[in-house]
């Protein structure tokens, strides 16, 4: 089996890596707590009552639905959330695989207890990556959504011919004429819906 040689500049790197995670994991556990608090203080302040909602986001004129301020401002503070989150879980993922100790002969119990805790924040990051990644479906929804009930403007066009043979003396000759004619009209039809995206709204605001 080849030997691994590893020279005093590689130790220094590893060294000058290994102070960077420390300091950046040190970060994001001071971090993490103070974010948990704003959270909390955020859904205190709103509760998912379904009649409230259901009121709040009624509508009667549809181009009022183009956009809804409130589930909007809490998408940008979820999509900041999860950015925060997930860096946070890669950073002391990192962190955790630079502090497993060195596997001995023996009693290697610190070795597991590090792997093991490196896998629960590995498998935290992967959940939140994928909500991070359901985050845009809500405009791609919401948009077509919006396009099943936005106001839409219908022209019509009616178009008649008609036919007519008229009859005249001449000289005492019988001449028929026929006479054609042709009509068009057009008419404009307002499409107003009187619906709501209460549902739709509810659902995402408290995914």
């Amino acid at each position: 089996r080849a030997a691994i040689h590893l020279t005093k500049s590689t130790f220094e790197i590893m060294d000058a890596i290994r102070e960077k995670y420390n300091t950046e994991a040190a970060n994001a556990k001071a971090a993490i707590p103070e974010r948990f608090l704003k959270l909390d203080a955020l859904l205190a302040a709103n509760p998912p009552d379904v009649a409230a909602l259901e009121a709040q986001f009624a509508f009667t004129d549809p181009a009022a639905a183009s956009n809804n301020a409130t589930v909007g401002a809490l998408m940008s503070t979820t999509t900041s959330e999860l950015f925060f989150a997930t860096s946070a879980m890669s950073v002391l993922e990192t962190w955790l695989k630079l502090c497993v100790p060195a596997i001995e002969d023996g009693n290697n119990f610190g070795v597991g207890i590090v792997m093991e805790a490196a896998k629960m924040v590995k498998d935290a990051r992967e959940e939140l990556e994928k909500l991070q990644a359901s985050v845009p479906d809500y405009y791609k929804e919401r948009g077509a959504a919006y396009a099943a009930i936005a106001p839409k403007t219908t022209t019509s066009t009616t178009e008649s011919t008609s036919k007519a043979d008229d009859k005249s003396t001449k000289d005492g000759t019988l001449e028929a004429t026929v006479k054609e004619g042709a009509s068009s009209s057009s008419e404009t039809i307002q499409q107003a819906a009187r619906l709501t995206l209460i549902r739709f709204h509810t659902w995402w605001r408290w995914m």
